[in-house]
């Protein structure tokens, strides 16, 4: 009996609970947040900027070096030849430290990159750096 009497309990409708000013503040400043979220992204959407939109901020407390790579990869600003290529400083887009693929921010796993390959901390971004020092090393060709 008292089973089937909770059960009803649990149809009626429940009375509201008094919400304090505090998380009200709180619930619009969430909807308001996330609506802005969403305008950003459909805003953004095919725009050459929208890679910034799309994966959310890079978090403020990182060093300066682990920031810029993480900008200019998520940017595709960076200094590996398929930018470089893309705006006429590279005859090619190819991997020029291993003469294989196409160096990108996806490239940076390259075979010639082995010896960096036992950093711990901010796994991509030693890459970056690494690739970028060994291409600085490299003879320079560029576009005539």
């Amino acid at each position: 009996m008292a089973d089937r009497l909770a059960k009803q309990g649990t149809a009626l409708p429940q009375p509201k609970q008094p919400s304090t000013l505090h998380s009200a503040k709180s619930q619009i400043k969430s909807a308001v947040e996330r609506w802005n979220c969403q305008r950003r992204e459909r805003l953004s959407l095919g725009k050459n900027w929208e890679s910034l939109v799309s994966r959310g901020p890079l978090d403020h407390n990182l060093p300066c070096a682990v920031s810029v790579a993480a900008f200019r990869m998520r940017t595709g600003h960076d200094y590996l030849a398929a930018h470089l290529h893309r705006i006429n400083v590279l005859p090619s887009p190819e991997c020029q430290l291993c003469g294989y693929g196409t160096m990108n921010t996806e490239h940076l796993t390259c075979s010639a990159l082995d010896h960096s390959k036992n950093y711990q901390d901010s796994f991509f971004t030693h890459l970056y750096w690494s690739a970028r020092h060994l291409m600085a090393q490299q003879p320079r060709v560029g576009v005539s």
